[in-house]
């Protein structure tokens, strides 16, 4: 953390204290990311390419070294174009607090007091405490969590985390989203069949760097398909164009000999829009 300067700010009467932490911001329509460039207890103003929604409230993470990240609910309440010797000019965003946790509002009046915990530990809390949801996980059937939480230890360079799925995720967006490798996810989730993370809550494994922003990226996606109006169901699939059911039976987990029974198909050849029926009752 840098703490380099305080400067008076037109909303309240705290401090600003320039700083330089990663931002992560869930709105409605996309996650964006940007860097702080000062803090008080009244909100944020970052730097980022694109101007947050104007109307409503939006989630808030702040990747901060020795702690989880910082969550609060904020509303935009001014831009501005923030100028650079080096660099073309970009967007300044002021975000106000609309609510922040205790533990984040302790830290926060810390850090700005100029008074660093001691002992970092007592902040740290819970891993479901820095999540959408807090209450106790429960594990993807056939896996067991203590185990993967040893590994995490061994590996060093990725994360165990407790989520809560609330639609049909495909991997792939998830990896997208948390710009690392698809391959790398599922290589760190082999305990998760097929290629969706299933709904429900459960641990999964993502690699150190990005795991700060896997429950934005996680509550957009799922908002996404929600808006979409997407039936992500186990029981039917839909093929896209330039799907085959070699492919569909990959992802399904489904084999090609029983969609071709359960569809009753003489050949493997399927349209896109076709809606097949694919096993039901479980998760992949």
């Amino acid at each position: 953390m840098d703490r380099e300067s305080e400067e008076p700010t037109a909303l309240g009467l705290h401090s600003r204290t320039t700083v330089r932490w990663p931002v992560c911001l869930v709105t409605p329509v996309s996650i964006m990311e940007g860097e702080t460039e000062s803090i008080n207890l009244d909100g944020v103003l970052i730097s980022c390419h694109e101007s947050p929604p104007h109307e409503g409230t939006f989630s808030l993470l702040l990747e901060i070294s020795e702690r989880p990240p910082f969550k609060a609910t904020v509303k935009l309440a001014w831009t501005t174009l923030l100028h650079s010797d080096d660099s073309a000019p970009t967007l300044g965003a002021y975000l106000q607090f609309v609510s922040v946790g205790d533990a984040d509002r302790r830290f926060l009046e810390e850090f700005l007091a100029g008074d660093r915990p001691a002992d970092v530990d007592h902040l740290r809390g819970s891993a479901d405490d820095i999540l959408m949801d807090t209450t106790v996980p429960q594990a993807v059937p056939g896996y067991e969590g203590e185990q993967a939480e040893e590994s995490s230890a061994v590996g060093g360079d990725y994360e165990t985390l407790s989520v809560k799925v609330a639609a049909r995720v495909h991997m792939r967006d998830v990896a997208r989203s948390l710009g690392t490798e698809f391959e790398r996810l599922r290589d760190l989730n082999p305990h998760i069949r097929g290629y969706y993370l299933p709904v429900g809550q459960y641990t999964v494994n993502v690699p150190r760097k990005v795991a700060f922003k896997l429950p934005a990226v996680l509550q957009q996606l799922s908002r996404s398909i929600s808006l979409r109006g997407d039936k992500m169901t186990d029981s039917h699939h839909v093929v896209q164009p330039g799907e085959t059911l070699k492919g569909i039976a990959r992802k399904t987990g489904v084999s090609v000999t029983k969609l071709k029974r359960l569809n009753a198909l003489d050949g493997n050849v399927v349209r896109a829009g076709q809606r097949l029926r694919v096993r039901s009752g479980k998760q992949h």
